[in-house]
């Protein structure tokens, strides 16, 4: 990963591509490009924009913008029951450079603290503000009420993209549409290691928060929802 934005994005350049609509990648390109685009058209830097447009209409009094090394008053440390290299930085991986290649190694005993590799700035549209469960629920009702975008914007985003076969893959714009908890429930999570889960129409969302890195709350949130969700009349 580049230092510099300019500097990865000419890296990009020169990556290989498919065909829109025939492969499904994860990663975050997408997100620095769409950084670059609103920083050109506003006029103001990412963090400055979000903060203005997104988190203070959405009542998110508490979110902080940093990486693991950021100091943030109240903010839990990081724990993992993976295997980390000496420095604590990394994961330990077998059979591969990185997790996407290879299977993260799986502590025998214990936990360790684990202060995750840092990131630059202009990373921070994929992967970098900090928040409260406070903070989440006020964002989940504020994008119910359309406060921060129209309802049909917001379907949009709930909906799995269509590939160039005519399937449907398991990624909206942002959420993962993949049915975590039964038919028509939309998620996203990760990192280290946090999971929201939407029932819509249940009018249920339920969202884990762990410091706990390998928790996977995605294999148990819909036990969770199975305890608050009403059948419908």
């Amino acid at each position: 990963m580049d230092g510099n934005r300019d500097g990865l994005i000419a890296k990009l350049s020169y990556k290989p591509v498919t065909e829109p609509g025939t492969q499904v990648d994860y990663n975050a390109t997408d997100f620095v490009l769409l950084s670059m685009v609103i920083e050109k058209i506003s006029g103001l830097s990412y963090e400055d924009y979000v903060q203005r447009f997104v988190l203070d209409p959405a009542g998110v009094k508490t979110a902080r913008f940093g990486d693991s090394w950021t100091i943030i008053p109240g903010r839990a440390d990081l724990y993992t029951n993976l295997d980390i290299t000496p420095d604590h930085r990394s994961l330990q991986v077998r059979n591969g450079e990185s997790v996407r290649d290879g299977e993260p190694v799986l502590l025998k005993k214990g936990i360790l603290h684990y202060g995750q590799k840092s990131w630059p700035d202009y990373m921070q549209s994929q992967a970098g503000l900090n928040g409260t469960i406070h903070d989440l629920i006020n964002w989940e009702a504020a994008l119910d009420s359309g406060k921060l975008i129209k309802a049909d914007s917001l379907a949009q985003m709930e909906r799995p993209y269509k590939m160039a076969d005519g399937k449907d893959d398991f990624f909206g714009l942002g959420f993962v549409v993949y049915p975590v908890a039964g038919p028509g429930s939309i998620s996203y999570g990760g990192g280290a290691a946090g999971w929201r889960v939407k029932v819509p129409d249940q009018h249920l969302t339920v969202i884990v928060l762990t410091n706990l890195q390998g928790a996977q709350p995605e294999t148990f949130i819909a036990d969770i929802v199975a305890l608050y969700a009403t059948k419908p009349h």
